[in-house]
């Protein structure tokens, strides 16, 4: 999930209202305050000014202080989907939803549960003058473990450059958000990681395959691997541009011990 143009949507009597929320008060506070009361703004078409306007909601794009606000502003969602008790547990922590700005996941025990959450989101976004997109939202039930697929297994998913999720089958399974019926996925890219019901990561490792022979490839093809080119440049320009990519949240995915021994 996600919420449709986060930081232009930001309700300004709830960001203070969240703020207040966070004991953030005093000199602060009325900073905020008199930085986003009364503001104005003006578009430009063709060298002319339009007439000015009041903005009402939005938080400035760019700022360094703007991610903060946006993180206390959602946080308010977080601690009302906690205060219901939706959600799954880990060794006594709730982690009924992961957020990242302005994605977040919901994670329930069962199918009506996951129903009652996309309620109090429904609610809750309605409440604060948000609206999460419900054409990004997607459903995934998660099987257990089971067994990896394997690379050549025609059941792995393909991988799509252009597309957030993979081998998307869309079925009518009663999930709905602002009344709008949501898909079942089998496999989608979360922060640039490929998640999958059985939680295999073949997908995301042929993923980093095909990412480190294209890197490789691009490097070869703008002469950087030249005999004549200094180890120590050569060596910076892989890093850069070929560990850096295929590593990407290797925390997560990188192969288990049993699994060590098969090359990327």
């Amino acid at each position: 999930m996600d919420v449709r143009k986060a930081y232009d949507t930001v309700w300004h009597d709830g960001l203070f209202a969240a703020l207040l929320n966070h004991k953030v008060n005093g000199r602060t506070l009325r900073v905020l305050m008199d930085w986003y009361t009364n503001g104005t703004s003006q578009i430009r078409i063709n060298h002319k000014l339009s007439h000015s306007f009041p903005l009402r909601m939005g938080i400035r794009q760019g700022n360094v202080n703007s991610t903060l606000e946006f993180s206390v502003f959602i946080d308010e969602l977080c601690k009302t989907l906690a205060s219901r008790g939706y959600g799954v547990e880990v060794f006594g922590t709730w982690i009924g939803d992961v957020f990242f700005a302005d994605d977040f996941v919901l994670l329930a025990r069962d199918a009506l549960e996951l129903q009652l959450m996309l309620d109090v989101v429904d609610l809750h976004s309605k409440r604060w003058h948000f609206r999460i997109n419900s054409e990004k939202t997607k459903v995934m039930i998660f099987r257990g473990t089971g067994t990896d697929l394997s690379p050549s297994d025609p059941a792995s998913p393909p991988v799509n450059e252009d597309c957030d999720h993979m081998n998307v089958t869309p079925t009518t399974v009663g999930w709905t958000m602002y009344g709008e019926p949501l898909e079942v996925v089998e496999s989608f890219k979360y922060l640039g990681i490929y998640i999958n019901p059985t939680i295999s990561w073949v997908p995301q490792t042929n993923k980093k395959r095909a990412v480190m022979k294209f890197s490789v490839q691009r490097c070869v093809r703008k002469g950087m691997c030249d005999r004549g080119l200094p180890i120590a440049n050569t060596t910076t320009v892989y890093k850069t541009l070929v560990v850096s990519s295929v590593l990407f949240g290797a925390e997560v995915w990188f192969p288990k011990p049993k699994h060590a021994n098969s090359p990327l």
